[in-house]
């Protein structure tokens, strides 16, 4: 007589997360002060632990112990792509890139004149009161 083997099969959970950026959007340009607007929504059972944001590998130029952001940083010109990151079991990230322009582009503006200043060094007394001087 054949008996049945029970069998049990266990599969692993997986925690599905997700980083909803809601500033800055992607591709865009921005001045120097830049800010940041996430939340972060995860089905593990411990929760969000942290959320950061890189500004280029490795660098994490920010982060917070919490489910969600809402900071400014400031970054030089440049182009850069950037990623908001959750940790938690696991992780999930949203990668954004963003160019930074500044106000000043480094220039000197052009003039149609040229002003020359000439002083010269006196005393006090061969200046103030001197009907000569203009």
């Amino acid at each position: 007589m054949k008996y049945p083997v029970p069998w049990l099969l266990v599969l692993p959970t997986i925690a599905f997360a997700g980083v909803t950026l809601t500033s800055p959007a992607n591709d865009s340009t921005v001045h120097s002060t830049v800010k940041y607007l996430a939340s972060d929504t995860t089905s593990c059972s411990k929760g969000v632990a942290a959320t950061g944001i890189y500004t280029a590998p490795p660098i994490l130029a920010y982060k917070i112990n919490r489910a969600s952001l809402d900071t400014i940083l400031h970054l030089a010109p440049r182009r850069y792509n950037t990623v908001v990151e959750e940790w938690e079991g696991g992780y999930a990230k949203t990668p954004i890139t963003l160019t930074v322009k500044t106000a000043r582009t480094g220039k000197v503006p052009s003039s149609s004149h040229v002003f020359l200043l000439v002083e010269e060094n006196h005393k006090y007394s061969d200046v103030i009161g001197n009907a000569a001087v203009p």
